[in-house]
């Protein structure tokens, strides 16, 4: 259907069954109140002078933080009640990570990532000290690169992602990935947006809904893949309840984006910019032809009368009548797509005048 796949539905992924049993027998049921998500959120956002420098990670921490004060506040659920912790650039060593990171119910993590370790201002976390923790988070952000890879094992992968299921944390986004700067800021805002301000309390939906918003823009940038597929949601999908009313969905939480409300797409290669239907129209009017000559049916081409063989091994469909050519007789003229290639007299004829066009 020319759609990516977390267009029509939102993606959770488990590392095994067994995994998947072990979280819903430790959290049967996946809902948290507001009030207890961010009863302690800690929010980092390191910086390391031998690595280098991520500016807008210290934009999205502040970002992710206004985003879940505005919520609190809207439910009636003051600065005391529901504290922040902030460790941004020097601020954020690993003493001071560490010391936070279990007592911390939200953890948001945007920094330099490689699987087995999170960057901060002095040595790296490794998944060894993680998996030492016994953790209260009900959710953990990894807004890094390669946050959800690690070493294979014969008993599956080994990293960091592992080491936060094991040491309590039930419920994660990763990336699978290297991921940009600047759009992956752009994708949490919209998550925590989407979970916390009204869009939908459910965090693969929401994460759904973050990417959808980025594959409809009209940014080519940010409407590319690598801006916002590295990311995944891990083990179990969390419920936010406890919300006012006038922050609660509208619609029910697996509700597809409507296809007819969306912006029309536009192909992503940098040569073209048509919409998909009209490359889907091209295609449709090759396969509704009344003529269209099969490849085992000619041993020449029908321009040059060039023989099909080892020095003339392309051939090609003039996409107006049908006919099989050789790559001089039907060449693709320069930024165009390959369902517009036509042949030499077709091109010049202008309206596909050979014998069998539609």
């Amino acid at each position: 259907h020319n759609t990516y796949l977390i267009e029509r539905c939102p993606i959770r992924v488990v590392p095994s069954l067994t995994t998947l049993r072990q979280l819903q027998g430790r959290v049967p049921d996946p809902t948290v109140d507001l009030k207890d998500l961010l009863a302690d959120s800690l929010l980092v956002a390191p910086r390391n002078a031998s690595e280098l420098d991520l500016p807008s990670s210290r934009a999205e921490v502040k970002s992710v933080g206004t985003i879940c004060r505005s919520a609190a506040e809207r439910n009636g659920l003051s600065g005391v009640t529901c504290p922040q912790t902030h460790l941004v650039s020097s601020d954020a060593s690993h003493e001071a990570i560490v010391s936070h990171m279990p007592g911390a119910t939200l953890l948001h993590y945007a920094s330099h990532m490689r699987g087995n370790a999170m960057s901060t201002s002095t040595q790296p976390v490794t998944m060894e000290d993680v998996h030492k923790m016994k953790l209260k988070a009900r959710m953990a952000v990894l807004s890094g690169c390669l946050s959800g890879r690690g070493a294979l094992d014969k008993d599956g992968v080994f990293g960091l992602q592992r080491s936060f299921l094991i040491s309590g944390c039930s419920t994660l986004v990763v990336s699978q990935n290297k991921a940009d700067d600047e759009y992956t800021a752009l994708l949490m805002r919209r998550f925590y947006s989407e979970l916390l301000g009204g869009g939908c309390p459910d965090s693969c939906v929401a994460m759904q809904r973050a990417m959808v918003s980025m594959i409809q823009s009209d940014d080519w940038y940010e409407s590319t893949a690598s801006s916002w597929s590295p990311f995944v949601c891990v083990g179990l999908s969390l419920t936010v309840c406890g919300l006012s009313s006038a922050d609660q969905p509208t619609q029910s939480k697996h509700t597809p984006v409507p296809a007819a409300s969306a912006p029309r797409r536009r192909c992503k290669h940098k040569y073209c910019n048509q919409d998909f239907d009209t490359l889907l129209s091209l295609g449709q009017h090759k396969r509704e032809m009344q003529h269209w000559t099969l490849n085992g049916q000619c041993s020449e081409c029908l321009g040059c009368s060039r023989p099909f063989g080892v020095t003339t091994r392309w051939r090609h469909h003039c996409r107006a009548c049908g006919e099989v050519f050789c790559n001089t007789c039907a060449p693709l003229r320069a930024n165009a797509l390959r369902d517009e290639r036509q042949c030499t007299e077709c091109r010049r004829s202008g309206d596909g005048g050979r014998k069998g066009a539609p």
